[in-house]
């Protein structure tokens, strides 16, 4: 872990050799200077006056918070902090995990900052949330209902498709909203098939009632599937759904017309004997 003292002008006094080797620098490159000029932050170096006297300077969530430590207004901050530097006339992008703790040494306030470098870390966080985006984005536009639910049931995503059906444009419900929108009849149903899968992290298929943008509920026919998370460890589950009320009405009818011809039938052999 990198450590350097700043003292009240946010000049730096001290820094250990962990952060020197990191960043192949000597103790002259970083002592008597601000944060940004020993770093080569992007702004520092650009502008010629050095750090904090870029129009973006205003913006560094690292000076902000130093200036917090600094005022009192804050003990100690934590955070995580994404900095441009450049290295002759190459610019990297670094991520670091900071800790700031004000040090009042001979009744002078000074602050000590550990750095600890996630860049690697964080660099593999965004390319699985990009990738998480893709294939989210790939659902978008398919022509049946899809949701995603999170391993607490509640819905984190929703396709077109559903809001053509629904009429509504959130894309995040929490369990007890999408509930709702179940037919009363079906929930327990439903809610039953919901658990027992989760607990056995299998597939099941489902027909329910849905509420409609129209007011009036539809069938619609769901399968759930189990799917792991792009980190491989957590799970969440895909819905998918299409919209059976049509082929449940005919079934009806079928059903119907069924009853009905065996009672004409049963009268026929009455009136025959």
């Amino acid at each position: 872990v990198g450590v350097l003292v700043l003292d009240e002008s946010q000049n730096i006094t001290k820094v250990n050799d962990t952060l020197l080797k990191f960043f192949n620098g000597t103790r002259k490159d970083f002592l008597g200077k601000r944060f940004g000029d020993a770093f080569q932050c992007r702004n520092s170096v650009l502008n010629k006056k050095g750090c904090g006297f870029d129009r973006e300077c205003e913006q560094c969530e690292l000076q902000i918070e130093i200036e917090k430590v600094l005022s009192l207004e804050k003990k100690s901050v934590k955070l995580e902090f994404k900095k441009s530097m450049l290295s002759g006339y190459l610019q990297n992008e670094y991520w670091f995990k900071i800790n700031i703790a004000l040090m009042i040494q001979e009744n002078a306030r000074n602050l000590v900052i550990t750095f600890e470098d996630i860049t690697e870390g964080k660099k593999n966080e965004i390319s699985i949330e990009e990738s998480r985006d893709y294939y989210l984005q790939m659902f978008e536009n398919f022509p049946y209902i899809i949701w995603k639910m999170d391993v607490k049931e509640n819905i984190v995503f929703t396709n077109r498709s559903w809001f053509l059906f629904t009429g509504k444009d959130e894309q995040k419900y929490s369990r007890d909203k999408w509930i709702e929108m179940i037919h009363p009849e079906d929930r327990n149903h439903y809610l039953r098939l919901l658990n027992v899968a989760f607990e056995n992290k299998s597939s099941f298929k489902i027909e329910f009632r849905m509420l409609h943008a129209s007011g009036e509920y539809r069938w619609i026919q769901g399968i759930y599937c189990p799917l792991h998370e792009i980190d491989g460890v957590n799970i969440c589950y895909i819905g998918l759904g299409f919209d059976i009320t049509d082929r449940k009405m005919m079934e009806d009818g079928l059903t119907r017309y069924k009853m009905l011809a065996e009672k004409v039938w049963d009268a026929i052999v009455f009136f025959e004997k």
